[in-house]
């Protein structure tokens, strides 16, 4: 059964449509959202996770609560940090077991890189270390599904891919799926199963990434690259 079902669904914006008459289904696993700066990426995500409503069309969310688990969890642009909370009261304060003394917690800040910034605040991060914090609070978190936008931006380049296993055999461990916008076009190729590609608020291109045809799979990602690097 689809996560998310949309259907004709358009969301309108101060100039033109955000997203215009967008049909998709969202499944479970690894879905990745791509396009150029301004495609609606963001605007889809706010749809999936409630903070829009649909001007026009249907969108019904399959996503239901299991036990006591989270059945969605947002990481919005920017990270969305609590500035008067701590690196550790990140995980804590989303984790269902809570405690500050929890060894998944414990060993998510070590995965991470964090375990010696516990007692500090976003304001004395970077910029790579507020990204590494925010994608182990998502992980702490143990949704269903973790909508991500634009995650894991600032991280070294050395390791970023080191902290996407994290993500990817966290995520197989606790069968959670995972909706992923982002321009880490390396990560998509890498991680995603599906691919919805945006252009200007429509849909372009929907379906499984790993294509059987491999030189099909590598012309969509080379137009795909060459339009944002363009458009950037």
């Amino acid at each position: 059964m689809p996560l998310w079902t949309l259907n004709q669904v358009t969301l309108r914006g101060a100039t033109r449509n955000r997203l215009d008459s967008v049909s998709l289904e969202i499944l479970p696993g690894v879905t990745a959202v791509v396009g150029e700066s301004g495609a609606g990426k963001s605007s889809l995500l706010g749809l999936l996770v409630g903070l829009d409503r649909p001007d026009s069309g249907q969108l019904i969310c399959s996503v239901k609560p299991v036990g006591d688990r989270l059945p969605v969890y947002w990481l919005p642009p920017g990270n969305g940090l609590w500035s008067p909370l701590t690196v550790r009261e990140h995980l804590t304060i989303v984790s269902p077991v809570g405690g500050t003394n929890s060894p998944r917690i414990d060993g998510l800040l070590l995965k991470f890189d964090l375990l010696d910034l516990v007692k500090s605040r976003p304001d004395d991060l970077s910029q790579g270390e507020r990204a590494r914090l925010a994608m182990a609070r998502a992980l702490a978190s143990e949704a269903e599904v973790l909508v991500l936008d634009e995650p894991l931006v600032h991280t070294s380049i050395t390791k970023n891919e080191g902290y996407w296993k994290i993500v990817r055999d966290t995520c197989r461990e606790s069968a959670t799926s995972l909706v992923i916008a982002t321009h880490d076009l390396a990560a998509v190729q890498r991680e995603a199963e599906r691919i919805v590609i945006l252009d200007r608020g429509r849909v372009v291109f929907q379906g499984d990434w790993k294509l059987e045809d491999e030189s099909a799979a590598e012309g969509i990602a080379k137009d795909l690259l060459n339009r944002i690097r363009m458009a950037e």
